[in-house]
């Protein structure tokens, strides 16, 4: 495997936080995912939401891919009660992949604390089926190795007419 697919797949697997440039909020994210994913079967998905400061509240967004829907026991939005900093919640989440190939679970942490909001989230890859767990790139250009070994995609500029 590439360097550069290597990469991407560390970060498709890690739970990357997300901000927009703008403060986040201060905890840790991270996740299970609990049994073998499935076409049309119920999977659960265990999130662990670790406060590093106190907030006066902490709601937790859901959403999904195109053909991954929450299942009717998980709300689009739930609320996890004030949490002392440095002591995880764990929330268990369901869903339903539609059918194979990669998909999405996308989690949005939003605090509060004195009526401001701060959010963090995450993207969870989910491969079912036959999707064999490593990022299916188009390349577009000349594929070739560099001097260290790594691998690069040449793409040529064309001249405007």
């Amino acid at each position: 495997m590439s360097r550069t697919l290597s990469i991407l797949c560390a970060v498709l697997v890690s739970a990357v936080a997300f901000a927009g440039g703008k403060p986040a909020a201060k905890v840790d994210l991270s996740y299970t995912i609990l049994g073998t994913p499935r076409a049309g079967q119920p999977l659960e998905i265990e999130l662990r939401v670790e406060p590093k400061t106190r907030f006066d509240e902490i709601r937790l967004d859901f959403g999904g891919s195109e053909r991954l829907a929450l299942d009717r026991s998980t709300p689009d939005t739930m609320g996890l009660m004030s949490q002392k900093p440095g002591v995880p919640a764990l929330q268990r989440v369901r869903v339903v992949p539609q059918g194979d190939g990669l998909h999405y679970l996308k989690v949005r942490v939003v605090t509060f604390v004195d009526g401001r909001a701060r959010m963090r989230g995450i993207a969870i890859p989910i491969g079912v089926g036959k999707f064999d767990g490593r990022a299916q790139l188009k390349v577009n250009g000349t594929l070739v190795d560099g001097v260290g070994g790594e691998r690069a995609v040449v793409m040529r500029a064309s001249t405007p007419k």
